[in-house]
């Protein structure tokens, strides 16, 4: 064969080839680009199909008892939380605070302020006005502290309440707000429109875990005179402190209390006493001469006020434990620590209630055995004879990841019924129940098992909720006329196909 007719026919060859290798290339492009589509459709309906999970509302908790009403009913309600707190002594932190509230520029409000009265009078007014961010420094601040640990005496230190309803002019009880559901604000009346997120009609009633208790004694009331006598003389020179008598001789002091006030803090469930503030307002009268330099000042009279807060803080003896809650397979194995409110030292003691399902060491390991079920690990520690316990609840299952629905939409005539289906996935979920649901029963209604039964014309959403994990998924059920209805299926069956579904005969 000559010599040019070989390499022609190599050249053929070649090129054949080459054409089947870009056929199958192409053909291999074409079909892993139909399997990414194919991925993108499956994955972006599959990602349409799920909807957020929608646990049931909570319900309102206003008080395991009914809270304290009238005024005799808060006044007795505190001291019984102030004799329990004596009884169980936990542990106690307390501290005086007074708060100078500052000179006023122009004449001051009534019992606010600065009261100078002497021959230099306004000039030694003027003289403090300038000196005042120095002289609120000076007059404000913790001057006493008190602490005791758990089980510790602090009796003497806290003032029981002894007074009569009618020795207050107000008494409140307040553990009622409302709270936005867009975006969480909370106010203590309802408002039409959220000032932060401006949703409108959004606040919803919510309970607080402690009852807030108020009590303002009526002025000039011999129960809180003898319950908070004015400071003695000592006390506010010893107030005053080296830095005035180093520069003026005082004389004549005189004290007066008003405006007093108690504010309480008790947890609703257990009664505990959280804190208990005595608020009242001391009023200061005092002679001065100026010493060395300021001798020229000559004497003068000085009142004044200094907001007094005894505050007195209680913390409970407690076990935290990490997680309220946690869903493990079968033979797994995790961590629990522990935070606890109690005397150094405390021994945390662990234990399963059911050691089929999941055991605990006494470190806070536990493991799940090969049956599922439901347990409580618990950690308890002593605390002068008392026990304080707090558990985890532990779930040994396969959970449920999404749910679907037989149907996404539905078009059904008046007192036509449609069976829906809904599917678990992963198949082998523990928990494989479901609840059906209906927005508007007047349109349709569903019942247990999935069955809707279309009523009266309209669009209604059913619903199917997984009872793991609160996973939810929708079906739009539209209903037409009868009329309207009858027109479709006759234009279905004359263009020679028509849509069959499963519905059960009617009863």
């Amino acid at each position: 064969m000559p010599e040019k007719e070989r390499e022609s026919k190599a050249l053929k060859q070649l090129e054949e080839s080459n054409a089947v290798r870009v056929w199958l290339m192409r053909g291999v492009v074409g079909f892993l680009g139909l399997i990414f589509l194919g991925g993108i459709a499956w994955g972006a309906n599959d990602l349409l199909s799920r909807e957020s999970p929608q646990p049931p509302a909570e319900p309102l908790h206003e008080s395991i008892l009914d809270p304290p009403k009238t005024s005799t009913e808060i006044l007795s309600y505190l001291n019984e939380a102030i004799r329990f707190a004596k009884e169980e002594r936990p542990k106690y932190n307390a501290e005086t605070v007074f708060t100078f509230p500052g000179i006023e520029e122009d004449s001051p409000a009534e019992g606010e302020g600065l009261t100078v009265t002497g021959s230099h009078a306004e000039k030694i007014k003027t003289a403090f006005r300038l000196a005042a961010p120095e002289l609120e420094e000076y007059l404000s601040g913790t001057v006493q502290k008190q602490e005791t640990e758990y089980g510790g005496d602090f009796v003497p230190y806290l003032l029981p309440v002894n007074a009569g309803a009618t020795d207050f002019s107000e008494l409140r009880c307040e553990f009622i707000y409302y709270r936005c559901e867009a975006c969480g604000k909370e106010e203590g009346e309802p408002q039409e429109v959220c000032p932060d997120c401006r949703a409108e009609n959004a606040y919803k009633i919510a309970y607080r875990d402690n009852y807030t208790i108020t009590l303002v004694f009526a002025p000039d009331n011999a129960a809180s005179k003898a319950m908070f006598p004015p400071r003695s003389a000592e006390e506010v020179a010893a107030l005053l402190g080296d830095e005035v008598y180093d520069r003026f001789q005082a004389r004549g002091i005189t004290t007066s209390t008003d405006q007093i006030t108690v504010v309480a803090t008790v947890n609703r469930e257990s009664k505990k006493l959280l804190a208990l503030h005595y608020q009242k307002k001391l009023h200061v009268g005092l002679g001065l001469a100026g010493k060395a330099a300021l001798e020229p000042l000559g004497a003068f009279d000085l009142e004044f006020n200094l907001l007094e807060e005894i505050k007195n803080d209680f913390t409970w003896p407690a076990v935290h434990i990490s997680e309220r809650e946690r869903t493990m397979g079968r033979n797994e194995s995790a961590m629990l620590s522990v935070r606890l409110d109690a005397p150094e030292g405390a021994e945390v003691v662990w234990k399963s209630s059911d050691e089929k399902i999941v055991t605990v060491d006494q470190q806070g390991y536990i493991k799940t055995g090969k049956e599922f079920g439901e347990a409580q690990v618990s950690a308890t520690i002593l605390v002068n004879g008392r026990e304080y316990t707090d558990a985890c609840a532990i779930s040994v299952r396969i959970p449920a990841e999404k749910i679907k629905l037989s149907h996404r939409k539905l078009s059904l005539a008046p007192e036509e019924r449609a069976q829906l289906e809904a599917v678990i996935s992963p198949a082998k979920a523990t928990n494989q129940t479901v609840t059906w649901h209906t927005e508007d029963p007047a349109i349709a209604t569903v019942d247990k098992k999935g069955l809707v039964t279309a009523h009266s014309p309209g669009t209604v959403t059913v619903y199917a909720l997984a009872q793991d994990g609160y996973y939810r998924a929708s079906c739009v059920i539209t209903v037409k006329g009868a009329e309207a209805w009858h027109e479709k299926n006759r234009l279905s069956l004359s263009s020679g196909w028509s849509a069959r579904r499963k519905i059960p005969p009617r009863s």
